[in-house]
């Protein structure tokens, strides 16, 4: 019949083994969980500050568009790597919107009084005012027809 402890041996090794390579696969597709593996999507690269792009929002008439996330938000770095790294995306966003990217963490005076709750959250705002909101992830289309939506 075989050796029982070289057997429960073996399939301790595979539990582990098939664990580990799991968690080698998850670390490298979104980051360790403090850290922020997909970086500061190209749309809001300029890092406008949500002061600065609510100023020059006044100046082009273009919406606010706020991106609230954080760090350690899984769903966040999914829409980051899934959806805001698309080309058609990052043109929508940088062309039709004053574009802030909002870490939580870093900004939750700002998170609060644009009433974020959970991320990830994207914030529309025109003249000062919040006309539309989205909360949790959102594929390039989901999300490309939230865009289209904010056009006038």
């Amino acid at each position: 019949m075989g050796n029982p402890t070289a057997t429960r041996g073996n399939f301790i090794f595979g539990i582990v083994f098939v664990a580990a390579f799991g968690a080698m696969v998850l670390w490298r597709q979104f980051g360790s969980p403090g850290g922020d593996h997909a970086g500061t999507p190209a749309a809001f690269a300029e890092g406008l500050t949500y002061e600065a792009a609510s100023e020059r929002a006044a100046e082009t008439s273009r919406p606010v568009l706020v991106y609230a996330t954080a760090s350690w938000c899984g769903p966040c770095r999914m829409f980051k790597a899934d959806t805001l790294s698309r080309p058609e995306i990052i043109a929508a966003v940088t062309e039709g919107f004053e574009p802030v990217y909002l870490d939580i963490d870093q900004h939750g005076d700002i998170a609060r009084s644009l009433r974020v709750t959970a991320v990830p959250t994207v914030v529309v705002l025109r003249d000062g005012e919040q006309v539309d909101r989205a909360t949790g992830y959102m594929d390039a289309r989901e999300f490309g027809e939230f865009l289209k939506r904010q056009q006038r």
